[in-house]
C-alpha cells in the first residue's frame, strides 16, 4: 500500500460521502495575513469555494467576521503554527 493511497475504510465509504458542514470555511492564520477558504455546498450538491486574504489587524480580522457571517458559515478550522 502506497503511503498516498487511501485505507480500505476510505475507499470503501463511496464517492459522495455525507457533508457535514455545508457551509465552512478553513482559516491559515499568518503574523501579518489570514488566508481563508469558504466552502459552500448547495443543495444539488454543488460545491464552491473562495479564497481570500485579511489583514490581522482589528479592522481586517472584523471584515473577515463580516465576510463568513454574510456567508451564513457555521463551522470553521484553523491552522496556525510559529505565532
Amino acid at each position: 500500500l502506497s503511503p498516498f493511497s487511501l485505507s480500505d475504510d476510505v475507499q470503501n465509504f463511496g464517492s459522495h460521502p455525507s457533508v457535514l458542514y455545508p457551509r465552512c470555511a478553513g482559516l491559515d492564520v499568518h503574523k501579518e495575513t489570514v488566508v481563508a477558504c469558504l466552502m459552500l455546498t448547495a443543495p444539488s450538491g454543488k460545491v464552491s469555494r473562495e479564497v481570500r486574504t485579511f489583514a490581522t489587524t482589528t479592522l481586517g480580522l472584523q471584515t473577515m467576521a463580516q465576510w463568513l457571517a454574510h456567508h451564513e458559515v457555521s463551522h470553521v478550522g484553523m491552522e496556525s503554527t510559529g505565532i
